[in-house]
């Protein structure tokens, strides 16, 4: 699991790190982290083609220069980030983080308790779409006239 934490505030990259590191430890999940102090520089990792893509992003909101609502916005759109879960110590931003369809929220200053509850979350469902990308996918076998194809199970939405 790549993740990434995004805050301009050093203190509180080392805080999230750090709770990383014991529910990763705790849970046997490989990772690796990736440091941000502004959301220029996600813009700029991201850009970068070379690099893996960023399973997991901790966002604070409230930057200098790009914030982590429009920088959210500028990532949903052009790159595949799969969970953003906005950090920040103000509450106010709530309704905002998830107007941009926010994963979580953690409120500053964060609580270990806090963010097991939500971190286990996300590696639940992280966990649960690595064994599905694992599953050979079912196919069905389509007949159209004189020909016949395989179609994935999961690119039909509708029969008739």
């Amino acid at each position: 699991m790549r993740i990434g934490i995004c805050d301009d505030e050093r203190t509180s990259i080392e805080r999230v790190k750090k709770c990383c590191e014991i529910v990763c430890q705790e849970n046997r999940i490989e990772y690796s982290v990736c440091i941000f102090q502004s959301g220029e520089e996600v813009l700029q990792y991201c850009r970068d083609t070379d690099k893996a893509r960023i399973d997991l992003l901790f966002l604070d909101i409230e930057m200098p220069g790009i914030s982590g609502t429009e920088l959210m916005e500028q990532v949903k759109k052009k790159y595949q980030i799969w969970r953003i879960v906005f950090v920040t110590s103000h509450l106010g931003c709530m309704q905002e983080a998830f107007s941009v369809n926010a994963f979580q929220y953690i409120v500053k200053p964060i609580q270990e308790s806090n963010f097991e509850q939500v971190f286990a979350q996300t590696i639940r469902e992280y966990q649960y779409l690595m064994a599905k990308k694992k599953e050979k996918p079912k196919e069905v076998l389509v007949r159209n006239g004189n020909r016949t194809r395989s179609v994935s199970a999961d690119d039909i939405y509708y029969i008739e």
